[in-house]
């Protein structure tokens, strides 16, 4: 245990890529105060991942024998934040650049084109 602490800290070894985002967001706020909450509450990147799909689960519209949730970036970053006892902030996301979709120029005129 005491290797995993030191190789994933001390939120543990995320499981998927939305523990990934969360232990990324966290380690940004991590202070002592936080670090120390994190050990004596025994808070967790699974943990988190579970809270917020139980919340999750709330929005859930059933579909058959399963359900679809749509839940807002904002609300699952609230959800984060309430688990590990921070103040809310929207984590900074890293945002493609937009791909501009232009129709590709035509030398031809119209008349050229309705021409069989």
């Amino acid at each position: 245990m005491a290797k995993e602490y030191e190789e994933y800290g001390v939120l543990g070894k995320p499981k998927n890529a939305l523990e990934e985002e969360i232990a990324e967001y966290i380690y940004t706020k991590l202070e002592a105060s936080l670090e120390e909450r994190i050990r004596s509450e025994k808070l967790t990147l699974t943990g988190c991942f579970e809270s917020c799909m139980s919340k999750g689960h709330k929005f859930e519209v059933k579909s058959g024998k399963g359900g679809i949730a749509r839940v807002t970036p904002e609300q699952h970053w609230k959800w984060v934040c309430e688990y590990f006892k921070i103040p809310f902030s929207m984590p900074q996301m890293i945002q493609a650049e937009p791909i501009e979709n232009k129709p590709e120029q035509v030398d031809a005129t119209l008349s050229e084109l309705l021409d069989f």
